[in-house]
């Protein structure tokens, strides 16, 4: 069973507005992908959103002439 996740008020708005952003991506055939895995992009977008599971950094990824190509999120580990 999948542990629920509750969005406060401003995550809902952060993980809509990262959700059109992905969407967009996604439509011209962009590969998202979070931690090496393709997710649903609702999915992805709760997973940035949420500061308890910790910070990830997007990586946008270009063919030759400049075209993105793939978006890659990795989770990013805190320093000490």
């Amino acid at each position: 069973m999948e542990k629920q996740v509750y969005l406060t008020q401003e995550e809902k708005e952060l993980c809509r507005h990262l959700m059109d952003q992905l969407s967009e991506y996604n439509q011209r055939g962009v590969l998202i992908t979070i931690s090496g895995k393709k997710q649903p992009i609702d999915e992805i977008a709760k997973e940035c959103v949420v500061m308890e599971r910790g910070n990830y950094m997007g990586d946008y990824i270009v063919d030759k002439s400049g075209k993105v190509v793939e978006l890659r999120f990795d989770k990013i580990k805190n320093r000490p």
